[in-house]
C-alpha cells in the first residue's frame, strides 16, 4: 500500500513555510510602521523651524528688492519738486515689506520682515524653547528613518518574492495551499 504520509508531511512543511514567511512579512511591516510613527527628535523639529524661518526671511529680502527696484531704476521717483520725498522712505522699510495697504493680513505679512531682521535671535529663541520642552522618547532622525524604511522595504519585498515563489512552486507541484 502507498504511504500518503510523506505527501501530508511535505504539505505541512510548505504550509509552515508559508505561515512563517507571512508572519515575517507582517513583523517587518510593523517594524517599519513603528519606525515611522515614533515622535520626531528635538533636533529635527529645530531644524525644520529654522528652515521655515530662513525661507520666510528670504521671502522678505525678495520683497524688499522688488520695492527698491523702482527707486533704483527711477531715481526721480524719490524726490518731489519741493525737495521732499514722494513716498516716505519708511514705506520701503514698512513692517510688511510691501506697499502699505497691500494686504488684508498685516500680521501675516510682517512675519517675513521680522524673521529677516531678527533671524538669528528668533532661531536661537526657538531652539532654546524646544530644548526646554518636555519631550517624548523620539525615534531616529528623519534621514535615518528614511534609510531604515528603505532597508525594511527591501527586506519586505525579498520576503514577498520568496512567498510568491513558494506558493507558485507548491501550486505547480499540485499542492493545494
Amino acid at each position: 500500500m502507498f504511504d500518503f504520509g510523506i505527501i501530508r508531511k511535505t504539505k505541512e512543511k510548505v504550509e509552515d513555510s508559508i505561515f512563517d514567511l507571512t508572519r515575517r512579512i507582517e513583523l517587518k511591516k510593523q517594524e517599519k510602521e513603528g519606525l515611522l510613527r515614533k515622535p520626531s527628535s528635538k533636533d529635527d523639529v529645530i531644524s525644520m523651524l529654522h528652515e521655515f524661518i530662513d525661507s520666510q526671511a528670504d521671502e522678505y529680502k525678495l520683497r524688499l528688492g522688488h520695492m527698491l527696484k523702482r527707486y533704483i531704476e527711477n531715481p526721480e521717483n524719490i524726490r518731489t519738486a519741493t525737495g521732499g520725498y514722494k513716498n516716505s522712505p519708511l514705506r520701503l522699510l514698512s513692517f510688511t515689506g510691501k506697499d502699505p495697504g497691500g494686504s488684508h493680513d498685516p500680521l501675516h505679512d510682517a512675519q517675513p520682515n521680522l524673521f529677516y531682521i531678527f533671524r538669528e535671535q528668533i532661531k536661537e529663541s526657538i531652539k532654546q524653547s524646544v530644548i526646554d520642552m518636555p519631550w517624548p522618547d523620539s525615534g531616529l532622525s528623519i534621514s535615518e528613518r528614511e534609510d531604515g524604511a528603505a532597508k525594511l522595504d527591501a527586506e519586505i519585498n525579498k520576503l514577498q518574492k520568496e512567498l510568491k515563489d513558494v506558493l507558485k512552486s507548491a501550486r505547480d507541484s499540485g499542492l493545494d495551499v
